[in-house]
């Protein structure tokens, strides 16, 4: 399944994010984009990685996968998934700097309307935290996996909201399943960290690296 064309769902800074500790003198601030604005880049970016690139949409749920994203870049209320920011030690202090995100599920209120007028639906919704403190992998990538992938600062950011977006897709089919799973696998395990690890890895190379049916970044 392919997507024509790009669908920019947020207004971000042309040029590009000075990230890490860059050196430089001077006073003030040298970054061209802050923490809200490269989630806002790595959102965009995964977007447009499952509109282009029909691998990448399906390991990721496909169409439901792209609107799902969308509803949460978009802050849909109703959508299944939401992303926040947090950072070292948030989430019942899952979140710390070899911790780039997180995702859970909450039993939620959506709005729901018929011919009666509206009404209150009992659902569930996963969030997806992103750790934005300094010392966090999503703003600063200084593991030598993630390096020797070839994942540059921004490409890492992207490849952590998909990861995350499998996650999310894969916890609301727990409860639904009659909606979509990812390829993701669950990280909650005795080897979490090197299941997380392929996963980061699998999906670089589905929607960014040599596996990628749309090209590798340029």
């Amino acid at each position: 399944m392919g997507y024509e064309g790009k669908f920019v769902l947020h207004t971000v800074p042309s040029q590009p994010a000075t990230y890490g500790g860059g050196g430089g003198g001077g006073s003030g601030n040298n970054y061209a984009c802050d923490a809200q604005c490269q989630l806002l880049q790595a959102e965009q970016t995964a977007l447009d990685a499952l509109m282009s690139n029909p691998d990448c949409a399906a390991a990721f749920g496909g169409a439901t996968g792209v609107l799902t994203l969308m509803g949460a870049m978009l802050d849909d209320p109703n959508s299944p998934v939401t992303i926040t920011t947090g950072t070292d030690g948030d989430v019942n202090g899952t979140l710390g700097p070899n911790v780039s995100a997180t995702t859970g599920q909450n039993a939620v209120l959506y709005d729901g309307i018929n011919s009666s007028g509206s009404y209150a639906v009992l659902g569930f919704q996963a969030t997806i935290t992103v750790n934005v403190s300094a010392d966090s992998q999503f703003m600063n990538v200084t593991s030598g996996f993630y390096l020797g992938l070839g994942l540059d600062q921004a490409t890492f950011q992207a490849v952590t909201v998909l990861h995350e977006l499998g996650h999310a897709l894969n916890l609301n089919y727990e409860i639904d399943p009659t909606s979509v799973q990812s390829g993701i696998q669950s990280d909650n395990s005795g080897s979490g960290v090197l299941v997380s690890m392929a996963n980061t890895a699998a999906t670089h190379n589905t929607c960014f690296g040599a596996d990628s049916g749309g090209g590798g970044n340029d």
